[in-house]
């Protein structure tokens, strides 16, 4: 499909090498890469409102639970939650690296299957091909799914994203035993 431009949001050193949409509210958060800001951006107008710059954080990978209670951001070095309203980083949980997880990496990326299965990609380095990933956020157990190619090509990728459609209503209520039949 086609995109639509609404606005730019902030001059190029305003790098965001990740986004994530709040799955109950639809508020979408970033993470700046020059100073290690949360924000949000308003969707209708690409207003970016900074929430804080918590110290000692460094992450491009941000995605919240399946129900948006908690952030999770990827590090350089593990996982750690990030409070929504405040900013307020916990502490790192360090990377527990599955067989054939390339030692010395980081996400670039992370986001959330509707299953609650988190998906990320590794990088060793900035311009090295990346490989796909789980992640297990509360542990920050790594596993990996395999390398990405594309026509048997390695592919340096920055960004990873589900459609995760809202789950369906639910179906009305059967009548109870001896409740006439609804009219219709």
């Amino acid at each position: 499909g086609a995109g639509t431009l609404i606005a730019v949001t902030a001059p190029a050193q305003f790098a965001m090498p990740d986004l994530a949409l709040h799955p109950v509210t639809g508020v979408l958060f970033g993470w700046t890469e020059a100073g290690d800001d949360l924000f949000t951006i308003a969707t209708g107008t690409a207003v970016v409102t900074i929430i804080a710059s918590p110290a000692g954080t460094f992450g491009t990978g941000l995605e919240f639970d399946t129900p948006g209670t908690t952030l999770f951001l990827s590090t350089g070095g593990g996982v750690q939650t990030i409070d929504q309203v405040t900013g307020a980083a916990g502490p790192v949980v360090p990377y527990v690296l599955g067989p054939g997880v390339p030692a010395g990496g980081r996400t670039t990326s992370m986001t959330r299957r509707s299953t609650g299965a988190f998906f990320a990609t590794w990088h060793t380095g900035s311009s090295d091909p990346a490989t796909l990933v789980t992640i297990v956020p509360a542990t920050a157990t790594v596993t990996l799914v395999g390398a990405l190619t594309l026509a048997a090509a390695p592919v340096v990728i920055d960004c990873i994203s589900f459609f995760n459609p809202p789950a369906p209503p639910a179906p009305p209520a059967a009548p109870a035993a001896g409740d006439p039949p609804p009219h219709g």
